[in-house]
């Protein structure tokens, strides 16, 4: 028999987003790790150009991907009963989507690398990067044969499994490209990774499935006409702001450094914007994931809806806010650790980006409240303007200064979004800007204020370029950033830090 999600309790809400969270988390921080590791080693074997390929290729992925611009898995995650017809319905239109998606990645490929040398100046097309994109666009469609089981896991908040497998498939694909690369130093080390984990993933997902959820398989899968377009009504909006948000605001400043300055450059800007990341990997990924679920469940509920939404507020200014605050001030330090000498161009990307991930997280709980409440004019309004500045002031600033001025585009774009995003999640939710932003920015300032003197002292200022010498001062930078900021915290809003972490301990319980 279907199953029709009836009403749940607080305490069954508050747990199961609170378990979900910390499984995402670990699995998160799990893959983040081994890929952080990995990527080490590559980006010391690998040249720029590699790296450079592979970014532009990856914007071309995300613009002629069909399949994430419907939202047919948020559609599906929003929709109250669950049964073989949603199902099969969803598994038809990914398929179609997944073909659709295909022939128009060979379509583009054949128009744009005829033109030879002249094409790919212009275009910033070649061989190299049409080789890439169609492996991408084939590796994209093996998570279609996933996409029903993914639906019955995250509609059933049951992602401690999930999480497992995850972090074995991206481990065993890591240590595929580490031994592709020391082979062949070639793009192929970057390209086989996705494919490896996505066809694990499909494995994994299915086998959770079939061991939890035995029912599923049991149901009569089939095509509803109807439901088919009531999917891509509610999907299409949430899917087409995350394009643009994910291809266009995310990748967009790739085409224009590739493009516009060159492909080595591109690696360099390319290298610093995964590091500038890691604030919306470990934090913002896992909280808007649950985040949209737990706001979908309690989406009649204002009260726990605003509760839902204050707690991801709160995550992203006690834990990323610090950490964005480190990268950024520690910039070079961190490039020549991680990446060597080599690298250092890196560092002034990295020190821009940085800080434009603060204002990213807060843009993002804006963008999944709107998902979660159906309000499609509000997400497609959030990622049309975001994509419309990038594109405006992106390319005025790329061309005028370079790959710098892209990243400063990038900071102005970001931290008008998050604007932006928190005028409309205040409104939409009645919380006080003043509760929520006061005493992190307040942090902020002191923590700023403490790194700078601190800086000028003697002792900073005479050290030298040794790795010890650098690995010292990220590791006081990030201490300043961290203790002061926290300490702040807790000196002027000491009741709220203990009543969060009360609350989280006696969810998990």
């Amino acid at each position: 028999m279907p199953e029709t999600e009836g009403a749940e309790s607080s305490k069954t809400i508050a747990r199961l987003a609170v378990r979900g969270g910390v499984w995402v988390m670990i699995g998160v921080y799990g893959n983040q790790f081994i890929g952080f590791v990995a990527m080490l080693v590559l980006t010391r074997q690998l040249s720029q150009e590699v790296f450079g390929t592979f970014a532009l290729a990856a914007f071309w992925a995300g613009l002629l991907n069909i399949r994430t611009k419907l939202g047919l898995n948020y559609a599906a995650v929003r929709r109250g009963e669950l049964d073989g017809r949603l199902l099969g319905t969803y598994f038809v239109l990914d398929v179609i989507s997944g073909v659709l998606s295909l022939l128009l990645t060979a379509l583009v490929i054949w128009w744009l690398t005829p033109q030879g040398d002249e094409g790919a100046a212009t275009s910033g097309f070649d061989q190299q990067v049409a080789i890439a994109l169609a492996v991408m666009m084939l590796t994209e469609f093996i998570p279609i044969f996933a996409g029903p089981a993914n639906v019955i896991i995250e509609r059933k908040m049951h992602l401690s499994a999930a999480t497992l497998w995850s972090f074995a498939s991206y481990l065993t694909a890591y240590i595929c490209a580490l031994i592709l690369a020391f082979a062949t130093q070639s793009l192929w080390s970057l390209l086989i990774i996705n494919g490896v984990a996505f066809g694990i993933g499909v494995i994994g997902s299915r086998t959770i499935v079939r061991r939890d959820f035995p029912e599923a398989f049991r149901w009569r899968w089939r095509f509803d006409r109807t439901l088919a377009v009531g999917l891509l009504r509610d999907g299409i909006a949430t899917g087409m702001a995350m394009a643009l948000l994910g291809v266009i605001t995310a990748q967009f400043d790739n085409f224009l450094v590739g493009t516009y300055v060159s492909r080595a450059e591109l690696g360099y800007y390319d290298r610093a914007f995964r590091l500038a990341a890691w604030p919306n990997v470990l934090l913002t990924v896992a909280i808007a994931r649950i985040a949209f679920l737990t706001m979908a469940k309690v989406k009649e509920d204002p009260e726990r809806l605003a509760h839902t939404v204050r707690m991801s507020f709160w995550i992203i200014t006690t834990f990323g806010v610090p950490l964005a605050l480190t990268l950024s001030f520690a910039a070079s330090d961190v490039v020549t650790v991680l990446y060597g000498e080599r690298w250092m161009p890196s560092a002034l990307f990295l020190r821009l980006l940085a800080l434009a991930s603060i204002g990213t997280a807060f843009l993002s709980i804006a963008f999944w409240l709107a998902a979660a409440l159906g309000r499609h004019r509000v997400t497609i309004g959030l990622a049309v303007s975001q994509a419309l500045l990038l594109v405006t002031v992106g390319t005025i600033l790329t061309l005028t200064r370079g790959a710098l001025g892209t990243a400063f585009a990038v900071c102005i774009n970001a931290f008008l979004g998050a604007t932006i995003g928190c005028i409309y999640t205040f409104r939409e939710t009645k919380l006080s800007p003043r509760e929520v932003l006061l005493f992190p920015l307040l942090a902020t300032g002191i923590a700023v204020g403490a790194f700078y003197a601190v800086a000028n002292l003697p002792q900073w200022t005479t050290m030298g370029d040794s790795l010890p010498e650098a690995i010292a001062r990220i590791v006081a930078t990030a201490l300043m950033m961290g203790v002061v900021y926290l300490g702040v915290l807790l000196t002027f809003n000491r009741r709220e830090m203990l009543v969060r972490i009360a609350f989280l301990r006696a969810s998990w319980r």
